[in-house]
């Protein structure tokens, strides 16, 4: 099997990248254009390693107050249930408490054309006042931290996305 032995002779610190790639082709229609219906075909944890890459990325960069701005805000949704698969509870809750932030800015980009019913479940929290304030810290938690995550959600997942 070439992909099981690409996965074996691949560094762990990489196993992240290499899937989400290998992945990505797969949930796109054409490349980085994601189509939510090729996607939701993905086995679960497939589909949580394509959506945990694309806000890695943007987050890592950018933070969350961007990712909930912009065009990936459209991808909240998977983003946050492929944070709560890996266990990424810290990245989770900021992604949470950002959310009502972002719709009461009126300039999110996922208020219009996505269910906000599934937006508007979040409530503010005292811990993060501001859409601002969830990016406190955000480098350390997006680069090592959830990559580490992914790694070894990848690790217990295995069977599944390197068969």
């Amino acid at each position: 099997n070439p992909m099981l032995d690409k996965f074996a002779s691949t560094e762990r610190d990489l196993w992240f990248q290499e899937l989400a790639e290998h992945i990505r082709p797969q949930a796109e229609a054409q490349p980085y254009v994601t189509d939510l219906a090729r996607a939701d075909e993905l086995p679960q944890q497939a589909r949580a390693l394509y959506f945990l890459w694309m806000f890695y990325a943007e987050v890592g960069g950018n933070g969350i107050e961007v990712y909930l701005l912009e065009q990936e805000g459209h991808f909240t949704r998977q983003a946050h249930e492929a944070l709560r698969l890996v266990g990424a509870s810290e990245l989770l809750a900021r992604l949470e408490a950002g959310i009502p932030h972002a719709l009461a800015s009126g300039n999110a980009e996922f208020s219009t054309g996505s269910d906000l019913a599934w937006f508007r479940q979040f409530q503010p929290t005292p811990k993060f006042p501001t859409l601002q304030s969830v990016d406190a810290d955000i480098d350390e938690l997006v680069g090592d931290d959830l990559r580490e995550k992914a790694n070894a959600f990848i690790e217990a997942q295995r069977g599944v996305l390197v068969a």
